[in-house]
């Protein structure tokens, strides 16, 4: 081994990724939180009334919010209501209406029973509860 492959990562290492995509989600979040907060809200209402599966593309489409600065952000807001337990992944995928996605694949998530009322703006996060602590995923 010569000294550049001693410090260059592996390019199949599947801890460092999902360290790296935990990361990334938590920053995302971090840098677009009042949106994530807004949508969060907006979402719950929205997942009250919705039947059947979705994509992100649909529950997009429902939020008043607008749009985030950050697309990603919806990676984000997606990983909190799975946290709450207010969605679920169906292990099925859709291709997107969306013309900047490129008709790429996107996941079907599926409405589940209401969970854990969303923290309210002015109280801190509950202890656990950043995007990379929840069920289901690495810890960092």
């Amino acid at each position: 081994m010569n000294e550049l492959q001693e410090h260059q990562p592996s390019l199949f290492d599947a801890n460092l990724g999902a360290k790296l995509r935990e990361d990334a989600i938590a920053r995302v979040d971090e840098h677009n939180e009042r949106w994530v907060d807004d949508a969060e809200r907006q979402a719950e209402v929205a997942l009250r009334g919705m039947a059947g599966t979705f994509t992100t593309d649909e529950l997009w489409a429902l939020l008043e919010c607008g749009a985030p600065r950050e697309p990603r952000a919806m990676g984000a807001l997606m990983r909190r209501l799975k946290g709450r337990g207010l969605v679920e992944l169906t292990g099925r995928y859709r291709l997107s209406k969306m013309p900047a996605c490129h008709r790429r694949p996107k996941a079907e998530w599926a409405p589940t029973a209401p969970a854990a009322p969303a923290p309210s703006a002015s109280s801190p996060r509950a202890e656990g509860s950043s995007p990379s602590s929840l069920p289901g995923t690495p810890a960092p």
